[in-house]
C-alpha cells in the first residue's frame, strides 16, 4: 500500500473516531448495540465492495457508475452525507474545492 493511501486511511479513521466519540447517542450505546451496528456496517461494506470488484473486473463503465451512484445514495439516505462532494485527504474527508 502506498504511503499516501496509508495516511488517507488513518486520517479517515481518526476523523470517524472523533465523530463517534462526539455523538452522545453513540457513546451511550451498550457494547451489544455497538457490536450490532459495527456488524451492519461491515456487512454493508462487504456487499458494496463485492459489487464494486465485480463491476471493475467486468470493465463495464455503466455498471461501475451504478455502483458509485448506489453507494452515494446509501450515504445520503442513512447519514445525510453527499459523498460526491467529498475528497479523501490525509486528514480525512473534506469538501472538494
Amino acid at each position: 500500500m502506498c504511503p499516501r493511501l496509508k495516511l488517507q486511511i488513518e486520517g479517515a479513521r481518526q476523523q470517524s473516531r472523533g465523530i463517534f466519540l462526539g455523538n452522545p447517542a453513540l457513546r451511550t450505546m451498550t457494547n451489544a448495540e455497538r457490536q450490532e451496528m459495527a456488524e451492519r456496517i461491515a456487512y454493508q461494506f462487504v456487499i458494496s465492495d463485492t459489487a464494486n470488484q465485480l463491476a471493475l473486473r467486468s470493465g463495464d463503465q455503466v455498471q461501475q457508475a451504478q455502483v458509485r451512484q448506489s453507494a452515494a445514495a446509501v450515504m445520503r439516505q442513512r447519514v445525510n452525507i453527499d459523498i460526491t462532494r467529498l475528497q479523501l485527504t490525509e486528514r480525512g474527508f473534506s469538501k472538494k474545492s
